[in-house]
């Protein structure tokens, strides 16, 4: 995990401000590095403009800290890489992943010809990268800046247009000027076109070529059922999110390094536990996952007036199962829109990591590519097994893990659309700071 900043100037002295900086090291404790380039004009009235990198690391892939901003020594390119590459081109990442980015970009980038060429090589190794990011790419030999966020928004990536153009991954208050980078895809912006006073306006390109994927991830499932179908502890869908859970969180809590002062048997990993049927199925997965010995954090999570959200029975008792499918492939295409940018900017604050092991790649294609009655049963309201139908498969999983009580956990959360945060218990507002 890091901090990263760029700001694109007319000046060599364009700095960040204090409150910045110390926003910026509370990301990455673990090395600080400023890295300055400068592009020539080829009109002598524009001047240069200085590209000013910044960096901040939390070491937690490798066996060294990788300092940054990372320097293609060759051509000058540089690369500030905030996230967790898991995988590159289907095969998995050995030791640091930012280099290991960076060496993928240095190569895209010199097997290409031409300009054009160059662009759709750095473009495909981009979006052959699994795992949750945010970047900065400046490629020198063809003076272009690339940054975005991975297709899921994962992690925080703010820009700031005018003079500086700046891009951050976490902006001093007031925000006034910030925005948050959307997570449709990657951002070019050529300097070799670009006037700094006039027109700094970058290019988006897709994440995927083919524009019918679901979150440039996998083709949603739209079938219906056309037969009765019941699902059970013994079903093939339950068996197969095991299997898709427990590959995703090895990635994210295995070969965690110690923390500092940290004895062997304390935590590496912790969950947000609210007590619910997500995170607790998470945490007895993690239980099986860690090593014998390796203690779990769980950080309770409590809100202040929950309300049980029904909207995929509702869906369905609307619509039926075509209601429900209708509402699932809208929640999944809104995933980039949600609030993973600023739950990245909120938990970093304090020098802490937060993977999504439900939003993983593979397993987000997974899920989307089953059919409907695989994840829940509606058809089924009164199921021997004694569990609610929606989500009725994590439900099982939870069962056949020993969980009873969890399986039957109704679904509680704050649900922005029901207005819970202006709801009122008493002389407590839902938007009111509890007190411990």
């Amino acid at each position: 995990m890091c901090g990263i900043h760029a700001a694109i100037s007319s000046s060599p002295d364009s700095v960040i401000s204090s409150e910045l900086t110390q926003c910026l090291a509370k990301r990455g404790p673990d090395h600080t590095g400023t890295v300055q380039t400068q592009v020539a004009s080829g009109d002598p009235d524009r001047g240069a403009c200085f590209l000013t990198f910044t960096s901040t690391v939390l070491s937690l892939r490798g066996d060294h800290v990788a300092k940054q901003p990372l320097v293609d020594d060759a051509s000058g390119s540089v690369l500030c890489w905030n996230g967790e590459a898991w995988g590159i081109r289907g095969e998995p990442v050995q030791g640091n992943d930012g280099e290991a980015v960076l060496a993928l970009l240095t190569e895209a980038g010199r097997s290409a010809a031409g300009s054009d060429g160059i662009l759709n090589a750095l473009l495909d190794a981009l979006r052959a990268v699994e795992g949750p990011f945010a970047f900065i790419y400046f490629h020198k030999p063809t003076r272009r800046l690339y940054y975005g966020r991975d297709r899921l928004g994962r992690r925080s990536l703010l820009v700031k247009a005018g003079l500086p153009f700046a891009l951050s991954s976490v902006a001093e208050t007031p925000m006034e000027g910030w925005a948050e980078v959307e997570a449709d895809g990657c951002y070019v912006l050529s300097l070799d076109e670009s006037d700094l006073v006039t027109n700094m306006a970058p290019t988006r390109h897709d994440w995927a070529h083919d524009i019918s994927l679901v979150s440039s991830i996998g083709v949603f499932n739209n079938e219906i059922p056309q037969e009765p179908y019941r699902l059970t502890l013994n079903s093939r869908p339950v068996q197969a999110l095991q299997q898709h859970l427990i590959e995703s969180l090895r990635l994210r809590v295995l070969d965690v390094p110690l923390p500092p002062r940290a004895s062997d048997t304390d935590a590496r990993v912790a969950v947000l536990f609210s007590g619910g049927l997500d995170c607790t199925v998470l945490a007895r997965l993690c239980h099986d996952i860690v090593p014998p010995g390796q203690s779990i954090d769980l950080l309770n999570v409590a809100f202040e007036n929950p309300r049980i959200g029904a909207q995929h029975p509702d869906s369905y008792s609307r619509r039926g199962y075509p209601g429900v499918v209708d509402e699932l492939k809208l929640d999944v295409s809104r995933l980039g829109k949600r609030n993973l940018g600023r739950d990245d900017r909120v938990m970093t604050h304090w020098g802490r990591e937060v993977r999504f092991p439900y939003l993983d790649e593979r397993f987000v294609k997974w899920a989307i590519e089953s059919p409907v009655w695989e994840k829940c049963d509606f058809e089924n309201q009164d199921n021997e097994v004694g569990v609610d139908p929606e989500k009725r498969v994590l439900r099982l999983l939870a069962r056949s893990l020993g969980m009873d009580s969890v399986s039957q956990e109704k679904k509680r959360a704050i649900q922005f659309g029901a207005r819970t945060a202006k709801m009122e218990s008493g002389k407590v507002k839902g938007t009111t700071l509890i007190s411990g």
